[in-house]
């Protein structure tokens, strides 16, 4: 995030916690099991601060307009990732989102890295890590497949994802 535009990254652990202890379900038009461990955030301040600052960015920087579908936070404890996964509904593909957004809101440095799975249309099963950062984010097709490597720290990491669509207009 630029300088001067704060987000209150404390909230948003509060929210993320909150969530993960009342055990919220993932929503009903989730078909992929391993989405249990998502947190649906409710709206917030930060995080519309957050949504408003990556849909003017991308904007700016590539001329898409996005809408938010959906937000969830995840925590991973030490020793603990996430599962390879996407963000698209493979039975609906016409209305799934089309993008991903990780915001890192708190990761300890150089404990774990965003991988994501692509081909280069001669090789398939490439990979990128991506070392995490505290307040950063990552944009990405909600097609490919992704995770989050194993936490090496011995603090807990927490990020939100969260879904967009292309807004009306953009071909």
């Amino acid at each position: 995030m630029p300088k001067g535009f704060e987000i209150d990254r404390k909230k948003i652990i509060s929210s993320i916690l909150d969530a993960g202890a009342e055990g919220t379900n993932p929503p009903k038009k989730s078909t992929i099991y391993y989405r249990a461990k998502d947190c649906e955030l409710p709206n917030s301040r930060p995080l519309d601060m957050l949504d408003t600052y990556i849909r003017e960015h991308i904007k700016m920087e590539h001329n898409i307009s996005m809408v938010k579908s959906r937000t969830f936070g995840n925590t991973y404890q030490p020793n603990e990732q996430s599962f390879l996964r996407h963000q698209v509904y493979p039975q609906q593909l016409y209305n799934s989102p089309d993008f991903t957004m990780i915001y890192t809101v708190e990761v300890v440095q150089n404990s774990c890295a965003l991988v994501i799975e692509f081909d280069n249309h001669k090789k398939a099963g490439l990979s990128c890590h991506i070392p995490l950062a505290t307040n950063h984010f990552y944009v990405f097709p909600a097609t490919q497949k992704y995770m989050i490597s194993l936490n090496q720290s011995r603090q807990i990491n927490c990020l939100v994802t969260s879904t967009y669509e292309l807004a009306p207009g953009n071909n």
